[in-house]
């Protein structure tokens, strides 16, 4: 917390709150306003890095998590003094052996990554379309014009 800000519990600092957010939020029109296609930016955004941190990467995680974990064996240790995992075995053989234990709800997780991927793939084949004919159009049109998006060319 910064020392020159009154804390916003204090009268002061909820004054300070109060004149901020107006502030704030203008600030945000204007720049919504004045950046021509942010809805189709922020879409392509979404469907690149949105869905994926949602949807695909915490299943990945998962997959990798249940597996490992699973292709354990009661004989490895680990080693405080040095922090090392001491293995029996590496490799296919660990990573099918953990699978195998955990055949079903990896399978399930699979799938679930390989559906949230294809999203991610619709997601942004539709944003860069939306894009294309967005920026084919010519001239662009942001609030701050004269020109009306919806007056006939010509």
């Amino acid at each position: 917390m910064s020392a020159d800000f009154p804390p916003l519990t204090a009268k002061a600092g909820k004054y300070i709150w109060m004149a901020l957010v107006p502030i704030y939020w203008a600030l945000a029109f204007v720049v919504a306003a004045a950046v021509p296609l942010l809805g189709d930016f922020s879409s392509l955004v979404g469907a690149i890095c949105i869905g994926n941190f949602t949807y695909t990467f915490p299943a990945l995680l998962r997959i990798g998590f249940m597996v490992k974990q699973a292709a354990m064996l009661p004989e490895e240790t680990f080693d405080e003094a040095t922090g090392k995992y001491h293995r029996v075995d590496g490799g296919i053989k660990r990573w099918m052996r953990g699978y195998r234990k955990t055949f079903f709800i990896t399978s399930l997780n699979i799938i679930y990554f390989l559906g949230a991927l294809a999203v991610c793939g619709l997601g942004c084949y539709a944003a860069i379309e939306a894009l294309i004919v967005a920026l084919s159009g010519g001239s662009i049109t942001t609030s701050f014009s004269c020109k009306s998006p919806y007056a006939a060319s010509g």
